[in-house]
């Protein structure tokens, strides 16, 4: 039985408070309501659908409006709501030939939504073969591809939505994740350049986003990456004085000869944040360029404290302890090197291969080696995309979902 009355509170309430249903054609009521559904205006969808139902001809979409109103409800993680979404749209992809497009893409979100990704990339395709353009379709495929960890497959999905959504800075932000990410563990030194050009449309598209912060965070590192320091700083400027902004102004400062400004700003980052492993790394480096071998080398010693899976800094501990003669300590953390290079060796190989590859074991492996490597966000998101490679009975440690 379709739960159809899960909207009449919605229109109860809309008619209490004074809305009404003004004279007009159902149809022309529907395209109103298909204008506002790809604003994401519940609101006006909820509206329309109130002209909309009694219409004997317009059932189909009536369903489809009712459908996406079920995805759009706050209560993400409600089966019964996405299997009540999904009955409907299944009546509108059935019977509604002009909107099939978009049926077959909302269906797919909800597919996608509980968790049956294989029939979401069907019907995402599916609906992708009747019209190229539909945007929720690209949008929805660039957002499993991505969560898979397809990178560069999601692109030009992604790109799609953003030419039809001029005023949509998240896309870009996501892209820029993407070309930055590619940067970082392929060594894509291109990406940046890429990475650099989507944050700064993203930025331009919507200049107050509630995550300002952490894109010009991303920009600027992009910036310092491709040895552009002023134009990272730019980039900083208006962000607030974080242990990650001081440490990167750091950085920058350090880069363009300026020592005694750099070392300003990572003391400020370390009277914020005393155990943070990129400004100790920053201050080591700074111990150095003094000749003060001795300080560099407790500082990176607390940072291998803090983070124990960074190759680099555990590289740079064992240097310090040869220049010192500490021969004996420098070896035990050269062991330690050994096994994180073989760690970081796989995991770049699998990362490539993940790039391309629909696996699920692949990305539980990378899972295991994100944790080990101490890249719990990491992590999570690999056990994510490999979860929704497999169905529940087969999730290592999980069981099916209750019916």
């Amino acid at each position: 039985m379709k739960l159809t009355r899960l909207i009449a509170p919605c229109a109860a309430l809309a008619l209490a408070g004074g809305w009404y249903v003004g004279v007009g054609a159902p149809d022309r009521r529907f395209e109103t309501a298909l204008r506002s559904l790809r604003a994401s205006d519940v609101e006006q969808v909820n509206y329309q659908l109130l002209a909309i139902e009694p219409s004997v001809g317009l059932q189909a979409q009536a369903s489809l409006l009712r459908g996406w109103l079920m995805l759009m409800s706050k209560d993400r993680d409600d089966f019964l709501r996405t299997d009540a979404a999904i009955e409907e749209l299944s009546d509108a992809v059935e019977d509604d030939d002009k909107d099939r497009a978009l049926a077959l893409a909302l269906l797919g979100r909800a597919r996608y939504e509980n968790r049956q990704l294989r029939e979401a990339l069907n019907l995402l395709e599916r609906s992708l073969e009747l019209d190229p353009h539909e945007v929720e379709a690209h949008r929805w495929v660039g957002v499993v591809l991505y969560e898979l960890g397809l990178y560069l497959p999601a692109i030009p999905h992604l790109e799609e939505v953003a030419l039809r959504e001029p005023s949509n800075g998240r896309l870009h932000r996501l892209l820029g994740i993407i070309h930055r990410e590619r940067g970082e563990v392929l060594g894509d030194a291109f990406a940046f350049g890429a990475a650099v050009e989507a944050y700064q449309e993203s930025l331009r598209r919507d200049p107050s986003p509630p995550d300002a912060q952490d894109v010009r965070l991303e920009l600027a590192r992009c910036f310092f990456y491709r040895n552009e320091w002023d134009e990272a700083l730019d980039a900083l400027r208006p962000c607030a004085d974080t242990p990650d902004c001081l440490t990167l102004r750091a950085e920058c400062y350090y880069s363009k000869g300026e020592l005694a400004r750099a070392v300003e700003y990572v003391d400020r980052a370390l009277e914020q944040a005393p155990d943070n492993s990129h400004a100790l790394s920053v201050k080591a480096t700074l111990a150095m360029a003094k000749r003060d071998v001795p300080q560099a080398a407790a500082l990176l010693e607390r940072a291998v404290d803090a983070e124990p899976a960074d190759y680099n800094l555990r590289y740079r501990l064992v240097q310090a302890y040869h220049h010192l003669g500490k021969e004996e300590l420098a070896a035990r953390h050269a062991d330690e090197m050994e096994t994180l290079l073989k760690l970081l060796e796989e995991q770049s190989e699998l990362t490539r291969r993940a790039l391309t590859e629909t696996d699920a074991a692949m990305r539980f492996r990378l899972a295991e080696l994100s944790e080990r490597l101490d890249d719990h966000e990491m992590a999570k998101s690999w056990r994510k995309a490999a979860e929704l490679l497999v169905s529940p009975t087969q999730r290592p440690g999980l069981q099916p979902p209750a019916p």
